[in-house]
């Protein structure tokens, strides 16, 4: 079995937690190290929830002999008001998933077609805006792009 002594901390209800909004807090750990929670299942199928360094982590226990790291909430420094999410292993998304910023794919992507056989739609920002797809060297030098404006395609090399 599993052994240590819990700690915990119950704020009473309705309370304030390091400057955050008044809810029902309860803090696990003992603060000179990570806290962590454990959530049982059916045996070698446990989940933890556990922090350090400044990080989150999600984790499955593989035959309950090790930790499989799922998804982990990274803060650079207590000052990090911007921590980044970095899922371990795949990501199925249900639905449609919205990127309001910049993405980049490592390696390779796989964009399977819908019913009407399109596998990639580019919406230009606002009229004669157009679409540019850029091709880049290994040195991320411009080679060639593709561009698209309202009734206008062209190539350019």
């Amino acid at each position: 079995g599993r052994g240590g002594a819990v700690m915990q901390l119950i704020y009473p209800p309705d309370s304030t937690w390091s400057g955050l909004a008044s809810r029902d807090w309860t803090v696990f750990g003992s603060g000179s190290r990570a806290g962590g929670i454990v959530i049982n299942d059916i045996a070698g199928a446990n989940f933890g929830i556990y922090g350090g360094g400044y990080d989150l982590t999600f984790a499955k226990s593989v035959n309950g002999t090790s930790l499989a790291s799922a998804l982990t909430i990274l803060g650079d420094n207590a000052a990090d008001s911007t921590p980044d999410i970095q899922i371990h292993n795949n990501l199925t998304v249900n639905g449609t998933a919205s990127v309001d910023g910049t993405a980049s794919i490592g390696n390779a992507a796989t964009i399977d077609s819908n019913t009407s056989s399109r596998v990639l739609y580019l919406r230009q920002q606002s009229a004669n805006a157009g679409n540019i797809v850029q091709f880049q060297d290994q040195s991320s030098n411009n080679t060639w792009e593709l561009v698209g404006r309202n009734n206008i395609f062209y190539i350019i090399i």
